[in-house]
């Protein structure tokens, strides 16, 4: 594929570079990192969708510029694979102006490895995340921040992938840098010590970053159902949410304080209490005007979990059509809410329109993912246990050579990930809906 095309005017005038109009944010979006924002600097975006440079940079760089902020948008646009070919050219490109050992280099094979892992190829995530980090180490040193941020970015991945110990490993590596004032840091272990069952070091350091922290709530992450916490760890865990509730009743934490004591009860088994506070949740963020939509779907799933289908899919339904106002029919992102809609149709024994849901999803995410994505794969799974049930009730064998080619694409796409405790399921609190 050749370069993105750009307009490049003599350097006694402005350096034009046509994105598409409609992308203001996207090279902004992109400076996250302490280069990223040397690079963009220069930029000014217009009203008619066009990045301008001032003549300081070069031509070489406006490309990589151009090329770097319209990958950005393909990830936006759930398109991946172009987003892929985009950012592989930017990596092509920061390598010959500035060395394929140079922080704008490694910064980019980020973004590449960032590109992998939400297309579904998350062996050659992380393998250019680890190789981009020995890189960083060698030559930018252990402390440099484009090193912090690999690091971070590669214990994501590992956690996405199931890999927590080796996650574990690079989190406390950060926290050695930043010590126990990184917030962050304390978070994203305190996460890491919770899904492999880390009860009481999970609880352990959000109690030390109530006391370190004591103005900002810290969303918990615990695995909160009866068989991984004992009826102490439960009572200990309860008090502390408790005293949450009380401690933010008043200020803009107070909503996300009641969801986390929502999720443990729903973990509890006692669903009636759970609801009771993300609906007050709900209101205190309606009564603020402030959007509630993540906590509306996970009273949705609450309810389905519960045998309650028909409220369940109220809402899924209403956030389906706010996401197809906003993002277009076909984004990759509605597909989690046609998987929604067939888990609830499913429960009320409507499996033929559980089916056509299902396979709505299905196609949203071929469009968009790698057929091996975990994503693909639990809609292959979900087709085929609809089937299964279909030809159970119906006594007929018709539906057989359908559901055992959805059961092996099911078992192919779950291949690619590592290590051997995988979360390949919907990260909701309070277990699966199956």
């Amino acid at each position: 594929m050749g370069l993105v095309p750009v307009t490049i005017v003599p350097e006694s005038k402005v350096l034009t570079a046509i994105i598409l109009a409609g992308s203001l944010c996207a090279g902004l979006a992109l400076s996250d990192s302490l280069q990223r924002k040397k690079q963009y600097h220069a930029l000014e975006l217009t009203n008619q969708g066009q990045i301008v440079l001032n003549t300081n940079l070069t031509s070489h760089k406006l490309v990589i510029c151009a090329i770097q902020t319209l990958a950005y948008k393909r990830r936006m646009q759930g398109q991946y694979e172009e987003a892929i070919r985009l950012q592989q050219q930017a990596v092509q490109l920061n390598a010959a102006q500035y060395g394929k050992d140079s922080a704008q280099c490694i910064d980019a094979k980020t973004e590449l490895a960032c590109c992998y892992s939400e297309f579904g190829q998350f062996q050659a995530a992380s393998c250019t995340l680890e190789k981009a980090l020995k890189m960083s180490r060698e030559k930018l040193g252990n402390n440099d921040e484009v090193t912090d941020r690999l690091r971070l970015v590669l214990a994501y991945q590992y956690e996405l992938q199931g890999r927590f110990r080796e996650s574990e490993e690079l989190h406390k590596e950060r926290l050695q840098n930043y010590g126990p004032q990184g917030l962050a840091c304390l978070s994203n272990l305190a996460r890491v010590y919770a899904k492999q069952h880390k009860h009481t070091d999970a609880l352990l350091l959000y109690k030390q970053m109530d006391q370190a922290f004591p103005n900002q709530l810290q969303s918990m992450h615990l695995q909160l159902t009866p068989k991984t916490i004992s009826p102490a760890q439960a009572e200990e865990t309860k008090a502390f949410l408790l005293g949450q509730v009380a401690k933010y009743a008043s200020n803009m934490y107070s909503p996300w304080a009641k969801v986390d004591l929502a999720k443990f009860y729903g973990a509890q088994n006692d669903p009636k209490s759970a609801e009771r506070l993300l609906r007050a949740a709900i209101n205190e963020q309606e009564k603020k005007k402030i959007d509630s939509s993540f906590i509306k779907l996970l009273l949705a799933d609450l309810l389905l979990v519960n045998g309650h289908s028909v409220k369940s899919m109220q809402i899924y339904k209403a956030n389906l059509e706010r996401k197809q106002l906003r993002l277009g029919f076909e984004h990759i992102d509605t597909a989690i809410d046609f998987e929604h809609l067939g888990s609830a149709y499913e429960q009320q024994l409507d499996f033929q329109t559980a089916e056509a849901m299902y396979k709505k999803a299905l196609s949203l995410r071929l469009l968009s993912l790698h057929k091996q994505h975990p994503d693909v794969g639990r809609s292959y799974r979900d087709l085929a246990r609809v089937l299964s049930i279909k030809a159970k009730l119906e006594k007929t064998s018709e539906y057989d050579a359908e559901r055992i080619a959805f059961e092996r694409e099911a078992q192919n796409s779950f291949h690619d990930f590592l290590g051997d405790e995988r979360r390949l399921d919907s990260e909701r609190d309070w277990a699966s809906r199956r």
